[in-house]
């Protein structure tokens, strides 16, 4: 191979490269904490929900994804709530990190959450899961007021950029124990959500 041809192929390799997550920028956040003033939290991030067919936990599985902006958004948007606002100051590196937030309900039934590629033959799996607490309630009618019975997974977002597909789109899946219809017998299932082209306007921060 010649020195020319090395060089192309460096050089496309490096185009061809997704770029870095890097950490929000000030005018990021500043633009984040606008929109996150003006909105209800349960108008903020992406949610989807499956009402379990032959399978029930105790309650429908319900996910809310969070990029970084989205996620500063919703910390606005309840200071807003208590008549309060939130300043670039009161912004952590911890809340503007370079991670993607996956809220799920009934914490109590997932015991596993990962993101895969639509190839389902790639996985990246979750750096953090915690309990929700009450301050962090996820209302506006979709997680509801019942507990904090949800989990907050979080993942690398380079991790999950290098895995989506050329459109952009890619998969959560969790495994939840729960009963089955009928028989009431104990059940675990696995269920892909899937996160499509058309969900991406949710999250700005992953465009």
């Amino acid at each position: 191979m010649t020195i020319r041809n090395i060089v192309f192929a460096i050089l496309f390799a490096t185009l061809a490269m997704p770029a870095a997550a890097q950490q929000l920028t000030s005018s990021e956040i500043q633009a984040a904490i606008a929109a996150g003033a003006d909105k209800k939290p349960g108008d903020i991030g992406l949610f989807l929900e499956n009402n379990g067919g032959a399978f029930r936990a105790s309650l429908p599985m319900k996910l809310v994804i969070f990029s970084p902006s989205e996620w500063i958004e919703l910390v606005s948007a309840k200071a807003a709530q208590r008549f309060q606002n939130l300043t670039a100051s009161g912004v952590s590196s911890e809340m503007s990190r370079p991670v993607l937030r996956v809220v799920a309900a009934p914490g109590s039934s997932i015991s596993v959450l990962v993101v895969r590629n639509t190839s389902k033959n790639q996985v990246v799996q979750p750096i953090s899961e915690e309990f929700c607490s009450e301050a962090m309630n996820f209302g506006g009618g979709f997680l509801g007021t019942v507990s904090p019975d949800c989990k907050i997974f979080v993942f690398p977002l380079q991790d999950v950029q290098n895995l989506r597909d050329e459109d952009g789109e890619f998969l959560i899946t969790l495994r939840a124990v729960g009963s089955a219809f009928g028989t009431g017998a104990p059940s675990e299932i696995n269920k892909d959500f899937e996160v499509k082209r058309k969900h991406l306007n949710k999250l700005p921060g992953l465009r």
